[in-house]
């Protein structure tokens, strides 16, 4: 099927595709739907969000595009109800990924602490100011349990070089970690290298 309209579904060919459902969000605007490989509609939830992702169950995860630096990860059921909820300690940045276990994986955005940033050799990046006017940004990976408690966290700055950066990116905006997901059963792991051991964590640092 090829069509001259200017949106929805302009070319399917089936026996070239990966044929299945879409889920589409749109940062600035209201709404995630879920298209058909025809653009048809199945369902869409009223939530604007930076990432979604559909759960097994038919539950909707996102990363809600809120006011600056209140961003949560909610969870809605296949009606648009909310289901559940979680605020980290800073904003909710980019990705997340409900786990085997039931614990949710995700990523927030925080100020490296003034001990480690003290350490930044160049007096720009020392001086820049961000989330209110206080210093460089880098990200956490969190693993929440349903009922929100802390199972696992991973410190950017605790592990990766303060001094290790993008010269041409925004200087307060260090790492800017997009996204985070676990590893599956794969070759590599098989054939005996341990950095992909299956359940390991592998994230995207966009200014790195």
């Amino acid at each position: 099927m090829i069509t001259v309209y200017p949106i929805g579904t302009t070319i399917y060919r089936p026996e070239g595709c990966y044929n299945g459902y879409t889920v589409l969000c749109f940062p600035l605007e209201e709404g995630v739907f879920l298209v058909d490989m025809n653009g048809n509609v199945v369902n869409e939830w009223g939530v604007k969000a930076i990432r979604a992702k559909l759960l097994r169950n038919g539950n909707l995860l996102v990363v809600e595009r809120r006011r600056p630096g209140r961003n949560r990860v909610l969870e809605f059921n296949w009606g648009d109800r909310l289901v559940w909820e979680y605020e980290p300690p800073g904003p909710a940045h980019h990705d997340v990924e409900r786990l085997e276990n039931g614990n949710t994986l995700l990523l927030y955005q925080e100020v490296v602490p003034e001990e480690y940033q003290k350490k930044i050799r160049d007096p720009r990046r020392r001086s820049a100011r961000a989330l209110g006017g206080v210093g460089v940004v880098s990200d956490v990976v969190l693993e929440v349990t349903p009922d929100k408690e802390v199972a696992w966290e991973w410190h950017e700055y605790e592990h990766l070089d303060i001094n290790r950066y993008c010269e041409i990116c925004v200087l307060h905006d260090w790492t800017h970690t997009n996204t985070v997901q676990t590893l599956p059963e794969n070759k590599w792991y098989d054939a005996g290298d341990e950095r992909f051991r299956p359940g390991n964590v592998l994230i995207s640092l966009r200014n790195l």
